[in-house]
């Protein structure tokens, strides 16, 4: 077999690949998960270069202040290829009825870079969490803000708390479905050569079980002084594997990790509706309602 062949057989692979993901990702972006809560769907997502801040009821009002009830505003941090409008319709609508000032960032295109949010290096999209949440602090005056993040929402902020002085700017932070210790889930990008996967997606390959990051945010200690962490999963996640990868270790005080299947032994969420339902709101607004962390013995209503 000729060389020109082989390269002409591996540039087909590269572009079937390719369109195998553009065909994942438009899934992901579309498909508004079902079931418990209904949510309402609020569009099916934009490139981020096209649209910066899709609209999202009850999220980004600039003109909101923390009262003295929720004295931290909440900043909702996406998932992978997810968008505001798309990751947070559910949790923004709740959190805003419930009296929180409510913010909501698409991250991770590096300013129209990359075509999807999420995409650039977890380094920078850390850089650019701390100016946003400088800027919903300088905005509302509140001291601190809280974060809840959904998937890679849920590992990214670690990189500001630990590494951009965040963890002085942050309350409570609360991660769904998070690959604290990485993912064993295989990727398309991960039967692309390195250099091809972190020229398209430079973070694709760092919420790997073993990468470079992950091992980094984990080495010597999981959580920063002042922060209060609640992370919450589900046995049937399709992504995060094993589940139990969401967990933090550290202090009770300070760290809350708990499992829908643990208190709702018959529940079906996986991965995408961590973020579209009841129960895992339920310790969410927990967690950021009182000091610390969520109260592991709390009983959500399945």
């Amino acid at each position: 077999m000729s060389v020109d062949l082989v390269s002409r057989i591996g540039r087909v692979r590269v572009i079937a690949l390719l369109a195998c993901l553009t065909a994942i990702t438009a899934t992901v972006l579309v498909t508004a998960p079902s079931g418990h809560s209904k949510p309402q769907s609020q569009g099916t997502g934009t490139l981020a270069g096209k649209l910066a801040d899709p609209p999202l009821p009850g999220a980004n009002n600039w003109s909101c202040r923390p009262s003295r009830q929720h004295p931290e505003p909440v900043v909702l941090v996406h998932g992978l290829f997810a968008t505001p409008d798309v990751n947070w319709p559910y949790v923004a609508k709740a959190l805003h009825e419930a009296g929180f000032c409510v913010f909501a960032p698409t991250w991770g295109t590096a300013d129209g870079k990359y075509p999807l949010p999420g995409m650039a290096s977890i380094e920078e999209s850390a850089k650019e969490l701390k100016r946003y949440v400088d800027r919903v602090l300088g905005v509302t005056g509140a001291r601190k803000a809280d974060l809840l993040g959904h998937s890679a929402g849920g590992l990214m902020p670690r990189q500001y708390l630990r590494f951009e002085g965040g963890a002085a700017r942050v309350d409570d932070f609360v991660a769904l479905g998070p690959p604290n210790h990485g993912t064993e889930f295989h990727s398309v990008f991960e039967q692309l050569p390195e250099w091809v996967s972190n020229a398209i997606c430079p973070s694709c390959l760092q919420f790997n079980d073993g990468s470079a990051l992950v091992t980094r945010l984990n080495e010597g200690r999981e959580v920063e002084k002042g922060v209060s962490y609640t992370t919450i999963s589900t046995t049937l996640d399709e992504y995060i594997l094993p589940y139990t990868s969401s967990e933090l270790k550290g202090d009770t005080s300070q760290v809350t990790n708990v499992t829908v299947q643990d208190k709702c032994p018959d529940s079906t969420i996986n991965h995408l509706e961590l973020a579209f339902t009841a129960v895992p709101l339920q310790w969410a607004v927990n967690a950021l309602e009182r000091p610390g962390p969520a109260d592991p013995g709390l009983q959500p209503t399945c």
